[in-house]
């Protein structure tokens, strides 16, 4: 940085610009300007990373939500006894919504009438679940269920495993039912 002298000289020249001698690295920029910058972009950083962990947190809110849907639909279907069929059937219907929610009230009588006239009792478990796809208000999941069905003619039971592909939609309420449901191989 270079000084100007503006005192007049004895000689009534101008002075010579005289040179500034401390060193470039002693040199401070301003310092108010700084902070405000640094403020300013640790703001901005602050904003960002809230944003993103609130994100993640309603993804993970979401993704816990879908699966206990599920889990608990898979195991409302496969968990039956005679003399609880009207109640497991209303279970399924209320978590249930669109394509789901009209196959089973196409199916409502049948449904507890087989359950009921075949003796069929069954246990099921779930033994894996997983998100396929999460967006927005839309999911999908595939489930695994291993149960044990009794009925009259097998009285002791024999193992079964069904794995179900399962559409999820948020309601309005912010509560997800199942809007379809297909057994895959």
């Amino acid at each position: 940085m270079i000084e100007v002298d503006e005192r007049p000289s004895d000689t009534g020249e101008a002075a010579a610009p005289r040179e500034d001698t401390t060193p470039r690295w002693r040199r401070r920029p301003p310092l108010l300007p700084t902070l405000v910058a640094v403020v300013a972009v640790l703001a901005v950083l602050t904003g960002v990373l809230a944003v993103a962990a609130a994100s993640a947190d309603r993804r993970a809110d979401d993704e816990a939500q879908v699966l206990a849907m599920a889990r608990q639909t898979a195991l409302n279907l496969t968990s039956t006894d005679p003399a609880n069929a009207n109640a497991g059937f209303a279970h399924l219907q209320e978590a249930a919504t669109g394509r789901f929610a009209a196959d089973l009230s196409a199916q409502a009588e049948s449904f507890v009438r087989v359950i009921q006239s075949a003796g069929v009792n069954s246990t099921g478990t779930v033994s894996e679940a997983g998100i396929q796809r999460l967006d927005g208000d839309h999911a999908e999941v595939v489930v695994v269920v291993d149960a044990t069905v009794k009925n009259i003619r097998t009285p002791d039971g024999e193992p079964r495993q069904w794995r179900m592909h399962m559409d999820l939609q948020r309601q309005s309420d912010a509560q997800w039912l199942v809007s379809g449901l297909d057994f895959v191989a």
